[in-house]
């Protein structure tokens, strides 16, 4: 078993929140309408479900299995909060609060702008240029696929009324 990765101590409580979660999400996709076809408002939320709870299964078997081998060998564990939780996943929690929090005020444009600029140059680290490029060029291309493309009403805020 040398080929056996360390395991960190998240590998196993992550396998167990995601095959739970995974469980929760199929019995909710399946309160939709049951599966009565293939084509029932609920048979794409249970396969996406249960795509999620076989992934699940299989970091939580890996992660079993790994620290079967490795902890009895006497190796150290990565510690569980410096790997479960680390700054970046912190700060783009907060981030996505944030964004959640302005989406009603300011509007999907300039939140979804702000949102995308900050997190380009925050986690992708490319530069502002580049990061004002990627945000202009996904959002023109969110606004006409949603907007013009599909006729949906984007949020434009209570803070900014009639401007994007």
């Amino acid at each position: 078993m040398d080929s056996a990765q360390p395991v960190r101590l998240s590998e196993i409580p992550l396998g167990i929140v995601l095959v739970l979660f995974s469980l929760t999400a199929l019995y909710h996709a399946y309160g939709i309408s049951g599966f009565r076809s293939i084509s029932s408002p609920g048979a794409m939320p249970m396969f996406a479900a249960a795509i999620m709870l076989c992934a699940s299964l299989v970091i939580l078997i890996k992660g079993i299995i790994n620290e079967r081998f490795i902890g009895s060998s006497g190796a150290s564990l990565t510690p569980f909060y410096s790997s479960a939780l680390p700054v970046r996943l912190i700060l783009l929690v907060g981030l996505i609060a944030l964004y959640l929090f302005f989406l009603p005020r300011l509007g999907f444009m300039v939140s979804s702008a702000v949102f995308l600029w900050v997190s380009f140059a925050f986690l992708w680290q490319c530069g502002l240029v580049r990061a004002t490029f990627v945000t202009a060029l996904s959002l023109t291309i969110i606004y006409l696929i949603f907007r013009t493309l599909f006729k949906v009403v984007l949020p434009q805020g209570s803070w900014l009324p009639g401007w994007f």
